[in-house]
């Protein structure tokens, strides 16, 4: 970083690092995590009662589970009636996902949220849920909104997501890159971040499909 080339990109991640001070890297670009679990925590909050009582399903211990999981109990610990009954590290293993839930709610009859980090622990979630037929007494949501989860939105085994405009990111590294090839570097942001989408069980057939030809707009 300090020579200037290679250059380096830093991908799913939106927050310079403070240690690096001046020298940064050419570009950070992602969706940002915090910024999303803000807009997952007021979907969620439309979703439920007086009392809150939930399941932190986390990743594994760093930067996601603190910006997305650390991030919720933050939000809801300002809000009457939030309280966090159990968590978990599950290492994204969706088997260990499921493993969880099935414990926490063989002694806490009285969860109705669960809060999964990452699309697998979600449907790790979901597979407890469906053994348990108690997919419709507890709020799960989803994390990023991929194929995965939408399928599960639509079959009414995920309640809420936020989903990210995937290809924004894509966009955004081939456009700071001409741009650098161009002698414009000047005009590259340090962070780009990409858009999000919040969808529910509720949102329309033809409203996905249309978030998804966005989101995989060149992808797909």
């Amino acid at each position: 970083m300090t020579r200037g080339r290679p250059k380096v990109i830093l991908m799913n991640i939106t927050t310079p690092l403070k240690h690096l001070g001046t020298r940064q890297p050419f570009f950070y670009v992602g969706f940002d995590h915090k910024e999303g679990t803000r807009l997952l925590t007021r979907a969620i909050n439309k979703m439920t009662g007086k009392q809150v009582n939930y399941l932190m399903l986390y990743g594994i211990r760093g930067y996601v589970s603190h910006a997305r999981g650390d991030e919720f109990i933050r939000l809801t610990a300002e809000q009457p009636g939030f309280a966090m009954n159990q968590a978990f590290y599950t290492d994204i293993n969706r088997e260990k996902a499921r493993q969880a839930v099935l414990q926490t709610l063989a002694s806490k009859h009285n969860i109705n949220l669960i809060y999964a980090c990452t699309t697998d622990i979600a449907l790790g979630a979901m597979d407890a849920l469906k053994t348990l037929n108690k997919e419709e007494h507890i709020i799960l949501n989803g994390w990023g909104g991929g194929s995965a989860e939408l399928e599960a939105l639509a079959n009414g085994h995920l309640d809420v997501t936020v989903m990210r405009m995937n290809d924004d990111s894509g966009v955004a590294m081939a456009e700071a890159i001409r741009l650098d090839q161009t002698g414009k570097a000047h005009l590259i942001p340090l962070v780009y971040s990409g858009n999000f989408a919040v969808v529910d069980k509720y949102t329309s057939p033809q409203e996905l499909e249309r978030l998804k030809d966005y989101a995989f707009r060149y992808s797909k």
